[in-house]
């Protein structure tokens, strides 16, 4: 029998998030007989202290007890984002009575399971084992849930596997979180998951606050299936929590819309409205029967629906596998949900298929404990599941009608995880998803340059002129890109035929060059010339101008000739390319001949050295 030892899930369905470390450990028990469970025999008891317990005492092969903390993300405030995950991933290291290895050697010696549960209402911390050495699993499983100490290093450690947990999370499963951010902002809306920005920035002082505010036994539930109700009390007496209700946070439809621009071959959207808080029964039940109605997916494996959206998706997909990219489900899908009427078969259909899924949730003990424990934490009373079939029996057509025109006339909340536009469009107009950077101003505080970026952008927009736009994009450029050029070189462009008369264009800084005699007339219109450039250039009879009596001369750009140094010219670039000595290599390699061995050697220095 193979058993993990410590796992941790986080509050969706689709995946299990196991701990790295597991160890096998083979056992042979006794055979035990399995007798049905009697759901309708649930214990529910509450202590002085607020803590509640509740349990089922069934003949189960394997016994479960879960410990529940309303703890969940949507109590986490804006110093604190993502607290419920890294709570959830440190379960089970070290704490005040028993280590890291402790903790995962002994429940491994015992056969038992230790799982951690996150989602956005409830922490839990649910063990699993064989009923006779159940004892002593209980033990850990109290240690893990109420004496955390999160010490630094062992947190530090865990953040590899955060990160690996964050790049698994499946594209369903985001778009949900999405939906739930764009409906309540805040509280329900918070993320299930530690943002990518904040890994690391939860330190032990933040997790141990969080822990201390929220586990308390006014907000905690003890749940337990197959095992004795009254050593259950005992157990739940014994936990080492702090009395108080904690914080509150509530939560609020706002409606909306969001979306997240990914690459990917399929479009995830989610569409939801308002429901009803399970505080009120009768309405809770409504949406769920309206639920069933409207489509929850099929009851047979590879079957069909026969909810209405099934069938507009259906046909809005021409009968292809939904997994199958068509542009109009969701148009379909959200006009069959407005136009729907609901007729008495439908509602019978709604009502039979709720009671089939709440009796055949107890027939598994992980299941009916989950159930249990979350009604125990969220609403300080379990209802028995022959209670919530006459319940079903009790609502009526006027009340599931109530929650269709809610639905129907409230604000809907749209999320989508995908590129759609950049994927119909096919052109990144934005330079969203390349790597490279685009000035759109530049870094530098100088208020001339300022001035000629507010000058070049005007022209730039009402002449359409592609000389502008290369001036206005030059200026955005750092010296690095707008390196210096010569007289030499300047005065060599220009001789070329048909250039004479013209003015030369340089968005840098234009240098002397002491390799030429001779300098024609010249009109440059630089950033910058230095001392003696300038004082050649008047001197032969031409004139320097700045990009302002430019932009009067010529606003389009005509008659100019527009120029630039080499930009591989610098020392820098020099020592990049083939190494030095291999053949066609010009590159220069990096040589130190400065120094005090160099200075001796070259007789620079007086002393030599050496003793004479």
């Amino acid at each position: 029998m193979t058993a993990p030892c410590l796992t941790t899930r986080s509050g969706y369905s689709h995946r299990q998030l196991k701990n790295d470390q597991k160890r096998n450990f083979s056992a042979k028990v006794s055979p035990v007989q399995v007798c049905p469970p009697k759901a309708d025999q649930i214990q529910t008891t509450v202590l002085p202290n607020k803590l509640v317990v509740t349990s089922i005492d069934s003949s189960y092969p394997i016994s479960r007890v879960s410990i529940l903390f309303r703890a969940g993300s949507r109590n986490e405030t804006p110093q604190n984002i993502g607290a419920s995950h890294v709570v959830r991933v440190t379960a089970g290291l070290t704490n005040k009575n028993s280590s890291y290895f402790g903790v995962t050697r002994n429940l491994q010696q015992i056969g038992a399971s230790l799982t951690t549960t996150a989602d956005r209402e409830v922490v839990s911390y649910t063990l699993e084992g064989l009923p006779n050495t159940f004892d002593i699993g209980l033990k850990y499983l109290a240690d893990v849930s109420t004496k955390q100490v999160f010490k630094p290093w062992e947190v530090l450690d865990l953040l590899p596997r955060l990160k690996y947990e964050l790049a698994g999370i499946p594209p369903q499963v985001r778009v949900l979180d999405l939906l739930n951010k764009a409906a309540y902002r805040t509280g329900l809306g918070n993320t299930l998951f530690c943002p990518k920005r904040l890994v690391g920035n939860h330190n032990s002082e933040t997790l141990q606050h969080y822990v201390n505010s929220l586990f308390t036994t006014n907000r905690s539930a003890v749940a337990g299936v197959g095992v004795d109700h009254g050593e259950l009390v005992a157990f739940a007496q014994n936990l080492e929590l702090e009395s108080g209700a904690g914080p509150s946070a509530s939560g609020r439809y706002y409606g909306g819309e969001i979306r997240k621009e990914k690459h990917s071959d399929l479009a995830h959207v989610a569409v939801a409205a308002e429901g009803a808080s399970l505080a009120n029964e009768k309405d809770a039940l409504a949406f769920a029967i309206l639920r069933y109605i409207l489509g929850a997916g099929p009851s047979i494996k590879w079957g069909g629906s026969p909810s209405p959206l099934y069938k507009s998706v259906s046909e809005a997909v021409g009968g292809l596998p939904f997994a199958v990219s068509a542009l109009n489900v969701v148009e379909a899908a959200v006009k069959q949900l407005c136009c729907l009427s609901l007729t008495p078969a439908d509602i019978a259909r709604g009502k039979a298929q709720l009671k089939a899924s709440v009796l055949l949730g107890t027939e598994g003990g992980t299941d009916l404990l989950e159930d249990i424990g979350n009604q125990a934490v969220l609403l300080g009373k379990v209802i028995s599941p022959s209670q919530v079939v006459a319940a079903i029996d009790g609502v009526t057509s006027a009340d599931i009608n109530a929650a269709y025109k809610k639905v129907t006339q409230g604000k809907l909340t749209l999320a989508a995880y995908v590129c759609i536009l950049f994927d119909f469009q096919g052109i990144d107009i934005n330079h969203k998803y390349d790597r490279k950077v685009r000035r759109t101003k530049p870094k530098s505080q100088d208020v001339y340059l300022r001035l000629l970026v507010k000058l070049y952008r005007f022209l730039a927009r009402r002449t359409k002129a592609k000389f502008n736009k290369i001036i206005l994009k030059r200026l955005f450029m750092s010296k690095i890109n707008r390196p210096p050029i010569s007289l030499a070189r300047i005065v060599r462009l220009m001789k070329k035929p048909g250039r004479e008369g013209l003015i030369t264009v340089v968005v840098g800084t234009v240098t002397d060059d002491q390799r030429i005699f001779e300098i024609p007339k010249l009109t440059v219109c630089a950033l910058r010339a230095t001392e003696k450039a300038r004082a050649r250039i008047l001197k032969a009879g031409g004139e320097i101008i700045t990009f302002d009596q430019l932009a009067l001369r010529a606003p389009t750009g005509k008659k100019t000739v527009l120029m630039q140094g080499r930009r591989n010219a610098r020392e820098a670039v020099k020592h990049f390319g083939l190494a030095p000595g291999v053949p066609h290599s010009h590159t220069k390699p990096y040589v130190r001949s400065k120094g005090r061995k160099f200075e001796r050697a070259r007789g620079r220095r007086r002393s030599c050295g050496y003793k004479k």
